[in-house]
């Protein structure tokens, strides 16, 4: 049996320019799955408080940010994207709008620096190694 896999589809632009890249040819056994109305918007990822809000038609996508307590302090704001229920994606900034039943995802920055606090622990501990390693080296003298 043949792997399935979902294709995403904007269903308005195939009708609208049939032969054209939009209008995509169904074999047998495709099936089209089309969700059900869903008047939210997710907003997940680097945000203060992850949420789910009402759509509110041409709110931009830093209304639904604000909606979710705004960025929190690791997020990186310039890879957000919306993820559409048919399945499509865009990056935030590149056109792309809010529609009802999407999901606005703030991926996290990587953490590769320790904080100022890990940083003097851990000289702190160090020196305290140091210092008995020292106090030892003297007994045996």
């Amino acid at each position: 049996m043949p792997e399935t896999y979902p294709v995403g589809i904007e269903l308005d632009k195939a009708i609208a320019n049939v032969g054209s890249d939009a209008d995509i040819i169904l074999r047998e056994g495709d099936r089209l799955i089309i969700p059900q109305y869903n008047g939210t918007v997710k907003i997940n990822g680097a945000v203060m408080n992850p949420n789910t809000v009402g759509y509110v038609e041409g709110k931009s996508v830093s209304y639904y940010i604000d909606q979710a307590g705004g960025f929190s302090s690791d997020a990186k704001k310039r890879n957000t994207y919306i993820f559409y229920m048919n399945g499509m994606q865009a990056k935030v900034g590149h056109n792309a709008k809010v529609r009802p039943g999407c999901e606005i995802i703030v991926p996290t920055k990587a953490q590769s620096k320790l904080s100022l606090a890990e940083t003097l622990s851990i000289g702190s501990s160090a020196a305290s190694i140091a210092a008995v390693i020292a106090t030892i080296a003297n007994l045996l003298k």
